[in-house]
C-alpha cells in the first residue's frame, strides 16, 4: 500500500495520547514515506498550519486552547489547499453545518481504526490525482456554466470541452479519457448514442448523461445500458463529488449527497 506513496506532510491534531499514536502507528505502518507531526492541542495545530504546507490533517473537535472548529476556520481563511479529517465521539447538526461550511472532507467517529485512518489516506490519494474530464453540449453557454460548477469540485480534474458527439469522438482519439460528462439532447448525435460510441473507444470510461427531462431520459438511459449515472441540470459541484467517489469506488464522506448510480433495466 505505501510503497508507491508520495511524501505527504499529515498533521494529527489530538489531545488524546491513545488516538494521536493509533493515527501515527496506522501512517508510518502502512505510509512510510509520509511525515507525521503530532500536536495535543488547538493552538499548537493553528502554529503547524500557518508555517508548514500540511497535506492531510486530522483534526479532533474538542481540544483546549483552540477547539477543531476553530482550527478549520483558520484554514478556510488561510485559504489552505490542507485536506480536512474531523474526529470526535459525536457530533451535532450545528457542529456538521459547520465543518461542511469550513470544508471539511470527512467526519469519523471515535472509536475508529486503522482501517478508517488508511481509508482517508487512499481517498486523499484518489481525489488528488489528475482525472481526465471530457464536457459535452452543443450549447457553449451550458459548457461555461457546467465547467464553472465542475471546477468547483474537490476532485483534480483536467477539463476538456466538445460542442458536439463528433468533435468528442475526435477528441478521444487522442485523450483516454476517465469521465464523459454530456448532455442528452444534442443534434445529429444526442448523448446516448454517444456513449455507447465511447464505451466502445474507451472502455474504462465511466459516463454521466446530464438532462434537463429527467423523465424522458430515465427509461432511456436504462435501456442503454453504458450509462452509469444520471444527472438532473441544474447540478451542484457536490452533487458531482458524489457520482465521482461512486465511480472512483471511494468511501462517501459523511457529508456526501448519496446519488445511486443508474438501475439497468
Amino acid at each position: 500500500m505505501g510503497e508507491q506513496m508520495e511524501k505527504l506532510e499529515i498533521l494529527v491534531a489530538d489531545d488524546s495520547s491513545t488516538i494521536r499514536k493509533l493515527i501515527a502507528d496506522a501512517i508510518t505502518q502502512n505510509y512510510p514515506s509520509c511525515i507525521v507531526y503530532l500536536v495535543e492541542d488547538g493552538y499548537e495545530a493553528v502554529q503547524y498550519l500557518a508555517k508548514k504546507e500540511i497535506d492531510i490533517a486530522f483534526i479532533d473537535l474538542n481540544m483546549p486552547q483552540a477547539s477543531g472548529l476553530e482550527v478549520l476556520g483558520t484554514l478556510q481563511i488561510a485559504r489552505a489547499s490542507t485536506f480536512a479529517i474531523c474526529m470526535s465521539s459525536g457530533s451535532s447538526a450545528t457542529s456538521e453545518k459547520f465543518m461542511r461550511q469550513f470544508g471539511a472532507y470527512n467526519f469519523l467517529k471515535k472509536p475508529f481504526g486503522v482501517a478508517d485512518v488508511c481509508n482517508a489516506i487512499e481517498s486523499y490519494r484518489h481525489i488528488k490525482s489528475k482525472k481526465e474530464l471530457l464536457l459535452v453540449d452543443d450549447s457553449a453557454t451550458v459548457r461555461t456554466v457546467v465547467k464553472k460548477v465542475t471546477g468547483k469540485s474537490i476532485f483534480n480534474l483536467s477539463i476538456s470541452e466538445a460542442g458536439s458527439g463528433e468533435e468528442a469522438i475526435n477528441l478521444m482519439r487522442s485523450t483516454k479519457f476517465d469521465i464523459l460528462l454530456t448532455d442528452f439532447n444534442m443534434p445529429i448525435m444526442n448523448g446516448l448514442e454517444l456513449i455507447s460510441i465511447a464505451t466502445m473507444q474507451i472502455p474504462t470510461i465511466k459516463s454521466v448523461l446530464m438532462t434537463t427531462t429527467i423523465e424522458k431520459a430515465t427509461p432511456e438511459a436504462e435501456r442503454n445500458g453504458n450509462v452509469n449515472f444520471l444527472l438532473s441540470k441544474p447540478f451542484f459541484a457536490e452533487d458531482l463529488d458524489s457520482i465521482f467517489h461512486s465511480i472512483f469506488d471511494l468511501p462517501h464522506p459523511t457529508f456526501s449527497k448519496a446519488i445511486k448510480p443508474l438501475v439497468r433495466s
